[in-house]
């Protein structure tokens, strides 16, 4: 006899729910049983470690679109093409807005400052690569060695990196307060 899915109505009136919902839906004993939850996508882990993992990915990524976005800035300058240079740093000035609104959603306040972590450490290494940058550029555009110059000196950090930490942490502190006022609870039900 197969069980009432619907349920059947119990000696106090009440809906009484079937006690083997894993067999009727999977019948291998290997099969992993379902976790029915009242939540259409599980809530995500709030969890501090699972936050600081999640912001060494994004400075992973961050800092691999940063270098790439400094190689390719340094090859399009070179051949005169300033307006595509002005392109691809606002497209990694996005990339780290997107990285850190992941993480402000993830993480609330904690996550604004791990956004502003993921942005002082990706900016650093940017800012540590930078000759290597110019290395690969030179290496790859001949309009680069026609112009004669082996090396480039560094700027300095601050002027390096303090637009993008003002600009990552402002809008993540902003993107966090709006959500704030919204009431927005990613982890509620439809019904909430």
């Amino acid at each position: 006899m197969a069980p009432n899915l619907v349920g059947e109505l119990g000696g106090t009136g009440t809906r009484r729910r079937v006690a083997d919902r894993e067999s009727v839906f999977f019948d291998s004993k290997f099969a992993p049983a379902p976790r029915f939850s009242k939540y259409i996508i599980p809530p995500m882990s709030t969890s501090t470690r699972s936050l600081a993992a999640l912001t060494l990915g994004c400075v992973f990524a961050a800092a691999i679109f940063g270098f790439g976005s400094a190689v390719f800035s340094f090859q399009m300058s070179a051949d005169g093409d300033g307006a595509r240079t002005q392109l691809i740093l606002i497209t990694r000035l996005a990339a780290y807005l997107a990285l850190a609104l992941m993480l402000v959603f993830k993480g609330g306040w904690r996550g604004v400052f791990a956004a502003i972590t993921m942005t002082v450490a990706t900016t650093t290494i940017e800012w540590l690569l930078f000759p290597t940058a110019y290395e690969f550029a030179l290496a790859q555009s001949p309009a680069m060695m026609d112009e004669g110059v082996e090396s480039i000196a560094r700027p300095s950090y601050g002027l390096w990196a303090m637009e993008d930490i003002i600009g990552v942490g402002l809008c993540a502190a902003l993107a966090q307060g709006l959500r704030m006022m919204a009431g927005v609870n990613p982890n509620a039900t439809p019904d909430e």
